[in-house]
């Protein structure tokens, strides 16, 4: 995914005699090791386990130096990993000065069961989600008929070398059938056009870790909009903002698809509907979206229009008609009416979020002390200038590297 960087200094004795390029592989293994939290669900993503699971918020540390010693780059690594300062979760924030291109490099929000990529287009928003329980398949049992009669044989093939035999005899009668697991689906996406917001300036977007939430901002115009964008394990919902610093001038529309070959968009007054049914499956989605705005609505083949509005929310939930591993009556259509009928108001609803995300993401945390801000231009020419920087992700600057810290 998509990220902003912090680079840690090295104390100056060892920057004026040392520079150390530390193997991407390493480091990146290091900085994402997951810690296991008792029924936990991560900040991000969506994968509310009721088990275990790991909020891990720290801003990734970036070090480059130029290859010296082979021998202390763990002793480095340790040492700048224990002796780093806190500055507070003010800081924790992914942010980018265009919009995303490519899907890699969308933003997530996420409530366990609900998720999206925020792409943060200027003309044309696009919000691509999915839930949890969108699979093809079917219920069934994935035991091999007969497996236990050929246990013997296979344990004899190994015992006797006979290694390919072995494989071979177990993957044609002991192994589960069908071999692998079925696939998860995406829903859906939410596509929200602004007409005549092609010449903009001032673009910003960012993903404010500390509290689950996407944002972008812009002038157009001379008019500055905004947008935030969070998923709600309160509301088990997705909420969408949408703002402007002029009174009447947000204009915009909001319309649904899906890349399922059965899918269907119907709507009245403020709602749209998206009905699909997976491939290769049995189960059936339902996501429906509801436009709260003090400006003026219409709808009409699929698509609602507001015109001078100064304000808007977008509510969007989805369910299908997964009930448990063997039953899949479930009914969704009723299940999200009954969601977006108890929304709170926006403000009311970001607070329950803020605080619901906070009781997780503020469990543990591993902050590294950041002074000034480089841009992606100095960045840019730093690296031109013959120094090599490891990168942990891929970043979508305009040159592939990220605006980082020093």
């Amino acid at each position: 995914m998509a990220g902003t960087w912090s680079i840690k200094n090295v104390k100056k004795g060892f920057a004026t005699k040392t520079r150390i390029i530390v193997n991407y592989f390493f480091v990146s293994l290091c900085l994402r090791v997951k810690i296991l939290f008792k029924q936990g669900r991560t900040a991000i993503y969506s994968s509310r386990i009721p088990s275990y699971d790991c909020s891990f918020n720290f801003n990734q540390t970036i070090i480059f130096m130029s290859l010296f010693n082979r021998q202390i780059i763990l002793g480095l690594i340790i040492l700048i990993f224990v002796s780093s300062i806190s500055y507070g979760q003010q800081n924790l924030k992914l942010w980018y000065k265009q919009p995303s291109g490519q899907w890699e490099d969308a933003l997530p929000v996420g409530n366990g069961k609900l998720a999206a990529m925020v792409f943060g287009g200027v003309t044309e928003e696009r919000i691509q989600f999915n839930e949890e329980t969108l699979w093809t398949g079917e219920p069934r049992s994935y035991a091999h008929k007969g497996a236990y009669q050929y246990l013997g044989q296979i344990r004899t093939l190994l015992n006797d070398g006979k290694q390919k035999e072995a494989e071979d005899l177990a993957m044609k009668e002991f192994m589960s059938d069908p071999i692998r697991q079925m696939a998860y689906q995406a829903f859906g996406d939410l596509y929200i056009d602004f007409p005549g917001h092609e010449n903009f300036t001032d673009y910003k977007r960012e993903l404010d870790l500390a509290e689950g939430i996407s944002r972008v901002n812009y002038k157009s115009n001379g008019i500055s909009y905004s947008r935030e964008v969070f998923a709600s394990y309160p509301a088990n919902a997705i909420l969408v903002k949408l703002g402007s610093d002029q009174s009447g001038k947000l204009n915009f529309s909001v319309r649904m698809d899906a890349i399922h070959a059965f899918k269907k968009v119907t709507g009245k007054g403020n709602q749209l509907n998206l009905t699909v049914k997976v491939d290769k499956g049995v189960l059936d989605g339902v996501a429906k979206v509801k436009v709260i705005t003090d400006g003026k609505l219409d709808q009409a083949n699929g698509i609602i229009s507001i015109q001078n509005a100064t304000t808007a929310t977008i509510v969007l939930s989805a369910a299908t008609t997964f009930v448990d591993y063997k039953t899949v009556n479930g009914k969704p259509d009723e299940k999200v009416t009954a969601i977006l009928k108890n929304i709170p108001a926006y403000e009311q609803a970001k607070k329950e979020h803020v605080t619901d995300y906070q009781k997780l993401f503020s469990r543990f945390k591993f902050e590294c002390r950041q002074k000034k801000m480089l841009s992606c231009q100095q960045m840019n020419a730093f690296s031109n200038s013959g120094q090599i920087l490891t990168i942990l992700h891929f970043l979508p600057c305009t040159y592939n590297m990220p605006a980082i810290y020093s």
